[in-house]
């Protein structure tokens, strides 16, 4: 579930239109002649309405989705203890991208076998994955492996039409009659224009184009930024926003392009000067590391009605690097509020079980199986949890809020500390080996 999960987030998917397909019997193999450059984009207009803000295309042929977790792990591995927290914590990281490396690269195997050229995606407040069904496309395969990666729920039904496998809000299951217009020529040039950035070769390209509902909300959210990052803008300049485009070339030597189409070149000028009031910002809130000395080199360029940004191969790389301790800091966290979770559900077992037997501790925590159930209260990082019983009944305990009941095992003290539960059924985690050994005396 796991490494399913890691796969989706790499993936970031997405959708692909073939103009010649029609609508087939859903479960067929579907016979379509490929389109040719920006074709497909031309289809997708039928099925833009007016929650529709962006569309991301990956290109699956070309993806190398496991290179990028190997890069990740690599950086994981060569970062030594720092930013508090443990080498194992960076070790554990790095096991975890190879494993999903292997579930990634069987993955794209197999929905390159089954077919597939390209994953879209629809964003809008229901996002929703496509496959195009190009020529000799197997549907009913590429249906479970979208299932597979959890790109589609498993109790979803993903439909067909058009030539297109369909995965989300059924309401949005159906092409238009008409698209707008407007919307669709933006579509057709944010395209246009981030593919020519890469020489028309990117592995992953988005088109983003706001919509009303989010004019409305620039324009009240614009003027606060502007003020924060120590830039002037014009009152209007949300009406002169028109469409942005991002795109990513494929390792070894990654690069990112990015563009925001303006009206003018006023605007185009308000915008790379508030991106870059943004990027000083974030560099001097940002603590020490390599990512604020990026933050400080990244820098937006006003090119008549665009303002368009440029990240080398080598920054890309940078940024990868950069970005390791933050998510394994991030994934510490989520691993941590878990395991006081789980320690809490154990706490609960533990005053159930002295209910029901006289007040008396369980002898081992394999005693609480009976008020545990099928509940899963394995440590989320695969450690093993430490049972201290503090006394025979929970009533001799003169001060339950500083007794130990139990706490994740560990050999040295780690720098995150270890989280403790407490015979009067709160939990936290012990910050100091010093304070653990007081509160493991004064049992």
């Amino acid at each position: 579930m796991r490494h399913r999960r890691l796969l989706a987030a790499a993936l970031s998917p997405v959708l692909l239109l073939s103009p010649a397909a029609l609508a087939q019997v859903e479960g067929q193999k579907v016979a379509a002649a490929a389109p040719e450059k920006h074709a497909a984009v031309h289809d997708i207009h039928r099925w833009i309405d007016d929650r529709m803000f962006g569309v991301i295309i990956v290109d699956i042929a070309n993806a190398d989705i496991g290179a990028v977790m190997e890069q990740v792990a690599n950086s994981a591995g060569r970062i030594e203890s720092g930013g508090g927290m443990d080498k194992e914590d960076f070790e554990r990281l790095k096991k975890e991208f190879l494993d999903a490396k292997v579930v990634a690269e069987q993955w794209l195997t197999d929905i390159r076998a089954a077919g597939a050229k390209e994953i879209w995606i629809l964003l809008s407040p229901e996002p929703a994955f496509c496959i195009p069904l190009s020529d000799g496309a197997d549907a009913a395969r590429l249906k479970d492996l979208l299932r597979t990666a959890e790109l589609a729920d498993k109790d979803s039904r993903i439909i067909q039409r058009s030539g297109v496998l369909f995965a989300g809000s059924t309401l949005r299951g159906l092409p238009r009659a008409e698209a707008d217009p407007d919307r669709s020529k933006q579509l057709d040039a944010a395209f246009a224009s981030v593919a020519a950035l890469n020489d028309g070769k990117p592995v992953a390209k988005a088109a983003l184009i706001p919509t009303d509902a989010h004019r409305l909300v620039m324009s009240a959210v614009l003027p606060r930024i502007a003020q924060h990052a120590n830039v002037q803008i014009a009152q209007d300049l949300n009406t002169k926003l028109q469409w942005a485009g991002i795109a990513l070339s494929s390792l070894p030597n990654p690069e990112a392009k990015a563009i925001v189409q303006t009206t003018g070149t006023l605007p185009a000028q308000q915008v790379a000067a508030l991106a870059n009031g943004l990027l000083k910002q974030a560099s001097e809130q940002a603590p020490p590391g390599a990512l604020v000395e990026i933050l400080r080199e990244l820098k937006f360029i006003a090119n008549e009605d665009r303002a368009e940004l440029t990240i080398t191969s080598s920054t890309t790389k940078r940024i990868t690097e950069g970005l390791v301790l933050p998510l394994v800091k991030a994934r510490e966290a989520a691993r941590r509020v878990k395991a006081m979770s789980t320690a809490r559900q154990y706490l609960v077992a533990v005053h159930a079980y002295s209910a029901d037997n006289q007040d008396k501790f369980p002898e081992t925590l394999d005693d609480l199986k009976p008020f545990i159930g099928d509940a899963d209260l394995s440590h989320p990082a695969g450690k093993e949890w430490v049972y201290t019983k503090p006394a025979d009944k929970l009533s001799q305990i003169e001060n339950p809020a500083t007794a130990i009941v139990m706490h994740e095992e560990f050999k040295t003290w780690p720098k995150s500390g270890v989280v403790t539960a407490f015979a009067d059924g709160h939990v936290e985690v012990v910050e100091t080996e010093d304070r653990f050994n007081e509160l493991r005396k004064a049992k």
